[in-house]
């Protein structure tokens, strides 16, 4: 696995997650704008004003998905980094970490990869650490045994 694979596929993901809200924001406002008032009026605004609050909601969703893929599209790929902090994948402990942006667990040929935004704790913690440092976390040693 390389950075470059690694950050193709979260762009991928987000592409797809964004693409599925959006379908779903689209298909709101249709249903929204096809709607004429029922002689039930309280009943109508109460089912009106809990769409436009769902429809808010993915809202959201879709600007936070939007400033994931601008931090990942701000990452260059080829660019091996010497110390952990943004853009960096590392290993520590047997495990992969990538600093980019809080994505959770992915895994990438057959490797589980942790994908943490720069402001979570642990990247946090281990900042600026190198290859053979060794840091502690939670109570727990963290030894950096790579990082690209």
């Amino acid at each position: 696995m390389t950075k470059a694979e690694l950050i193709s596929e979260i762009k991928t993901l987000l592409d797809v997650q964004y693409s599925e809200l959006k379908a779903e924001l689209d298909s709101f406002s249709a249903a929204k704008d096809g709607e004429q008032k029922s002689s039930a009026g309280d009943k109508h605004e109460t089912a009106k004003a809990m769409a436009d609050i769902e429809a808010e909601k993915i809202s959201q969703s879709l600007d936070r998905i939007s400033n994931h893929q601008k931090l990942i599209g701000s990452i260059a790929p080829n660019k091996n980094l010497e110390k952990v902090g943004f853009g960096a994948l590392f290993s520590a402990n047997g495990n992969h970490y990538f600093v980019a942006t809080s994505f959770g667990k992915l895994k990438l040929d057959n490797a589980m990869v942790f994908v943490l935004s720069k402001d979570a704790p642990l990247a946090l913690q281990l900042n600026g650490s190198i290859k053979g440092d060794i840091k502690q976390f939670n109570g727990q040693s963290f030894t950096i045994e790579s990082v690209e």
